[in-house]
Order: structure tokens, then sequence, then C-alpha cells
């Protein structure tokens, strides 16, 4: 997948668009090199150790039964969670998608997600730009709403599978309760392929029920709205989520009148050690930037056992500049902020 997909992608959940219309984000080689890095890492803890090692085969028409095994774990993805475990096939014409397992607070769902092209009749995968959930209803016990933005991980596993690890907003809060019924429906898909761009309707479900320990995968979500000056004004921490398929923390800022490259990294510090976050997207709406930052793995002492059991943490932020080929610099821009989590 190329690596300006997601800033794609953050639009495409929005609305249909015209791709002319936009210009292509150009990465330095270095740029690439982090972004796949970082990616990799995320997948390989995420994904193969927690759940394609334990979900390692298709069933039913789907690629031939084939096994997917995970590479070597590592040592930091050791999760004492129950998930939601789906293991459901929605069988399509053209994409087959097997749903591994989900993990919800009241304002998302994280969903580990196989998508199998193998019904397209498409030559070389390079030339897929994007494959991913465009619409979706999520009903949870009786109160439904929609998706909004999404921000995630994908890997190809081979020629014709896709995993996508993504979290979706949704556009209502749902209550989660110690009991839940769980009603998914994917009404759409999107897809790019060689710069073209189509809808792929879906219209498939799926169903679970649930604890509330399975649903929220035991971590952290925590509603925070603490305001944090800076050098370069104010930034509002939004949420702090520490779950097993996805650690982030959500940000805002007054958008300035001239739009900013801010790379944004938030160093998180607790007893144990420390995590770094980094900007994977920001969204302009109402005079206000969204900013998701992800786990950087790699640069990480904390691990997502650790980070799942943080309950107070102090928080920094910095603005990551490359200075050459071989150097970056962290410039800090914020003073320590002390937060306790809900």
């Amino acid at each position: 997948m190329k690596s300006s997909e997601n800033k794609i992608y953050e639009l495409l959940n929005k609305t249909k668009i015209d791709e002319d219309n936009y210009e292509a984000v150009d990465l330095s080689e270095f740029e690439e090199e982090k972004l796949m890095q970082n990616f990799q890492q995320s997948i390989k803890s995420e994904i193969n150790s927690e759940s394609l090692a334990t979900n390692q085969t298709y069933t039913g028409d789907v690629q031939n039964n084939k096994s997917f095994n995970g590479k070597k774990q590592s040592k930091k993805t050791k999760l004492a969670v129950a998930l939601a475990k789906v293991d459901k096939i929605l069988d399509s014409e053209d994409v087959n998608i097997k749903i591994i397992d989900i993990v919800m607070d009241d304002s998302s769902i994280t969903m580990n997600t196989l998508f199998d092209i193998s019904g397209m009749a498409i030559d070389d995968t390079d030339d897929i730009e994007i494959l991913s959930i465009n619409k979706m209803k999520v009903i949870l016990n009786g109160n439904e709403t929609s998706i909004g933005v999404a921000s995630g991980k994908d890997i190809w596993l081979d020629e014709n599978v896709l995993n996508n690890i993504r979290t979706y907003s949704l556009k209502d809060k749902l209550e989660i309760k110690n009991d839940n019924n769980l009603k998914v429906i994917i009404e759409e898909l999107d897809c790019i392929i060689d710069g073209k761009y189509s809808a792929i309707e879906y219209n498939k479900e799926f169903e679970l029920n649930a604890s509330k320990e399975e649903l929220t995968g035991g971590g952290v979500q925590s509603s925070i709205d603490i305001v944090i000056p800076s050098e370069i004004g104010e930034f509002t921490i939004k949420n702090v989520v520490f779950q097993p398929l996805m650690q982030r923390i959500e940000i805002e800022k007054i958008s300035s009148e001239k739009p900013e490259d801010l790379n944004l990294v938030v160093f998180v510090k607790t007893k144990d050690g420390k995590a770094e976050f980094f900007e994977h997207s920001c969204e302009s709406s109402n005079g206000i930037d969204s900013m998701v930052l992800l786990y950087d793995d790699e640069n990480s002492d904390l691990s997502i056992e650790e980070l799942s059991e943080v309950k107070e943490l102090d928080l920094e932020l910095y603005v990551k500049n490359r200075k050459s080929e071989t150097e970056i610099e962290y410039k800090k821009i914020s003073e320590k902020q002390n937060i306790k989590l809900k």
C-alpha cells in the first residue's frame, strides 16, 4: 500500500471526491522508510502475535483454507485480556472479509479484518492504493449509529490477502453495558485501483454477544479534555485510548490561518518507562485541527500491556524536524503535564 493512503483515506470517509482536485503527497525516501518501519512494527506486534497467531486459518471458501502463520512475536505483546473474538467470514463476489476481533469504547470501534480479493480481476496488488470500509452501521444494544473518520494500519499477507486494523470514530456515543449485543453492517467499501476510485456495495452484517471486558479489551479508554499551553498555541488532549488492537491519543488545536505541517510527537512517561506517539493523521473542520497520534513500538520502552494498565502519566509535546538524512531533531514545545486517567 502506498504511504499517502492514510491522508487520502481521511477525505474518503467524509465524501466522494474527484482525485484530480487534490495534490499528491510526496514524501522523502527517509519519511517513507520511517512510516514503513512504524507500520511494520505495529503490524508485527498487534496482528501476528495477538490475532493471526490464534486465528490462523480461513474457513469455507475464503482463500482455499490458506493458513497464515504469525512471524516472530514481539516480546511487548503478551496481553492478559480476552478480546471480543468474532471469527466471522462475510462472503461476496468481489471481496470476502473475515472479521477476526473487535474492541470498542463509547465513541469508536476498532476492527481487525482480513480482505480476500481473489474474486477481483487484478493483475498486480501494487495497483491497489486503497481497499477499506467506507460506510458501516454499528448497533449496540439496540442503539444505532454510523462511522466517521478512521485511522489504522494495513499489510499485505500475500498477493490476495490484506490485513487491515482500523479505528472508526462513531458519530454518536454508545453505552457499553456489562452484557452487550453488537450488530455491525458493512454497507460499502472504498477502492482505488491505479488512481481510479470506485465504491463497492457490500451490505453484509455480523452479530455477537460480548461482556464489557471483552468488548473494551480491558484496556484504558479515557476522555480527558485537558488544555496544554505550548509555544505554538493551545492543544487539547481529548482522549487517551490504550487498547489491545490500537493505542492512540486524540488531540485538538485551533487551526492556524496558514496550514501547518507540525509533525507532532507526544511522549508519555510513567514510573515504568516512556512511550512515543507519532502524528498519524490530521483532519481540519470548523476551525479545529483534530489529530490522531499512534503508539510507536520501535521507540518506546512501555509495552502495550503496561500501557493498558496505566492510571497516571506525564505527557509532553514535541515537534519533530528532520535536519539531515541521518539526523532528527525533537523540539520540546510544552511543559510536562500530569494526567490522571479515569
